[in-house]
């Protein structure tokens, strides 16, 4: 592996600066200069690869990783990003393969770890999936993804006393959670606790007020209520944002029909 020049290494800072910016396309254009000067600089190929997924051009990215990975067999950090990213395309069995691979190198990659126990909950297999969140917040208790991904997977499987207290320790250092704040809620309508749900959607309504999927489950929330009128008015403004929202218009039609 090559040892970055000076004026790599200063690129690579310039690069990464606009990334944070949210400049994805300038931040492509600096990496891209460095890779013209070295094809194999390691560390472009990688940040191209995470600006590309920022871009939704995936595929594109994975041909960076797979770049890397032609270079360096075990570098982590190109072996768990091709395998989140194969996730995000939906390649879920094929993701596990790469987060496998992370973790014969290090059993203890909190990343590859948190992204094979997603891997396992889309393919529907929480209670394999729960294992892996665990050992990360063995490794780390404050891993507020670990923890939400974990309550996430004892939601699907009814297991909702368990999972609340999940969103709760993340709620504790970080009460704008909008992930922990959205998912304790819906735990709570599981439940029955109807009132102290829409407490937790009114939260993360202040954070973002036209959340469409929030403001769908309050009014949902408010009908299992009787507070029909309350609940049509969540719908409207459903439909102020998304005139065909086809769940608002169920429910609206719904809460409707109970006022006669």
């Amino acid at each position: 592996m090559k040892t970055n020049s000076e004026s790599e290494i200063d690129l690579i800072t310039k690069g990464n600066v606009l990334c944070n910016l949210g400049k994805f396309g300038e931040a492509i254009q600096v990496f891209d200069r460095i890779l013209e000067i070295d094809p194999e600089n390691e560390g472009a190929l990688n940040n191209k690869g995470f600006v590309l997924v920022n871009l939704g051009k995936s595929e594109e990215a994975i041909h960076c990783f797979d770049r890397i990975l032609e270079l360096n067999p075990e570098d982590e950090s190109a072996l768990n990003n091709k395998g989140s990213t194969l996730g995000e395309l939906g390649k879920f069995e094929e993701a596990i393969f790469y987060h496998d691979k992370v973790l014969k190198l290090n059993p203890d990659d909190e990343c590859a770890l948190n992204n094979k126990g997603n891997a396992l909950s889309e393919l529907g297999e929480f209670e394999e999936a729960i294992p892996y969140f665990d050992k990360v917040i063995e490794l780390n208790p404050k891993n507020d993804s670990a923890l939400n991904n974990k309550g996430a997977a004892l939601e699907e499987l009814g297991k909702f006393n368990e999972a609340i207290p999940c969103f709760d320790k993340i709620l504790e250092t970080n009460p704008k959670d909008e992930g922990a704040l959205y998912n304790k809620a819906n735990t709570l309508v599981e439940l029955g606790e109807f009132e102290e749900a829409i407490h937790y959607f009114d939260r993360v309504l202040e954070i973002d007020p036209e959340d469409e999927y929030v403001l769908n489950n309050k009014g949902s929330a408010l009908s299992e209520l009787g507070e029909f009128e309350e609940a049509i008015h969540c719908f409207d403004r459903v439909l102020e944002i998304d005139p065909e929202d086809e769940d608002a218009l169920s429910n609206k039609k719904l809460a409707l029909s109970k006022l006669n």
